[in-house]
């Protein structure tokens, strides 16, 4: 009820979308590559550092981060001004619906192709900047820092379980930039199935 009441949380309703297979790539896909990543970082503790210094993983992880942000918001304004009769239709095949509150009503909507876009896109700008806030945050101000003495034998628990939860999140930004690219490069260009009367 809060997601829908918030407009600064907005955009994470791309992730209340349902149909169109979109499960595995918001929560499945990242996963996987989260645990392989954590599991070679685990095993070779020495090869990487997580979390500090400038060859650490959330270094590399930023320095890409910079550029993405105005990537994702470009493509947001394109696809919600992009003069096509088509954008405005329906997907079509298997639907994409989200339960949302518009207009003071929740209900289910079946979404056109402009509007997947935008909460596509919408939310790859959201998550974009509040991982590149959030990683500048942890590289002046390591959490581990602020963890109480009493706490200081779990100290690379909590590290590996923060790193992970970033990373995850990384995980999950490149796949759904990856479901958008499908779209726009591919998906959004299919022909509509017609129904032939024999």
């Amino acid at each position: 009820m809060f997601l829908a009441a918030s407009r600064l949380l907005r955009p994470l309703n791309y992730l209340k979308i349902s149909g169109y297979s979109l499960g595995k790539f918001n929560w499945g896909y990242p996963a996987l590559f989260t645990a392989i990543t954590l599991i070679y970082i685990i095993l070779y503790p020495d090869n990487i550092s997580l979390l500090t210094g400038n060859d650490s993983f959330l270094s590399g992880l930023l320095s890409c981060l910079n550029l993405l942000p105005g990537f994702y918001i470009t493509a947001l304004a394109a696809v919600a001004t992009f003069n096509r009769k088509a954008m405005d239709e329906e997907i079509d095949g298997v639907t994409a619906t989200l339960k949302a509150q518009e207009n003071g009503q929740l209900k289910i909507r079946s979404l056109t192709r402009r509007r997947f876009l935008c909460y596509l896109f919408g939310y790859l700008s959201f998550i974009s900047l509040f991982l590149l806030i959030t990683g500048i945050i942890i590289k002046v101000a390591p959490p581990t820092a602020f963890i109480p003495t009493s706490l200081n034998c779990y100290k690379v628990e909590i590290e590996y379980l923060l790193a992970g939860a970033y990373i995850y999140l990384f995980y999950q930004m490149i796949m759904v930039t990856l479901v958008g690219l499908f779209y726009l490069s591919d998906r959004m260009h299919w022909k509509r199935q017609e129904t032939k009367i024999q």
